[in-house]
């Protein structure tokens, strides 16, 4: 009976520390080229949907572009629409 305390605890353990794993390795800031493999989009389809205001992003120091995964994410889930098959 121990044993199997033992071994749920110790699984209970592993679980914790990967998910904390994965989530530090979700980094916050995205910039072009990780907004592109995140999205799925290309370069230009990304520039143009910026260029247009169509996309949250940042252009801190006028320069680079840079995206939030968070506002990322919650802009392509409010452009789903229903699909027909």
């Amino acid at each position: 009976m121990m044993y199997y305390q033992v071994n749920v605890v110790l699984l209970c353990f592993f679980i914790i520390i990967v998910i904390h794993k994965n989530n530090m390795n979700e980094k916050e800031f995205l910039d072009l080229e990780e907004t592109v493999a995140y999205t799925g989009f290309s370069k230009y389809r990304v520039y143009r949907l910026a260029a247009k205001g169509l996309i949250p992003c940042y252009k801190p120091g006028g320069k680079k572009l840079v995206f939030v995964r968070d506002d990322l994410r919650r802009w392509m889930l409010s452009k789903k629409r229903e699909v027909k098959i």
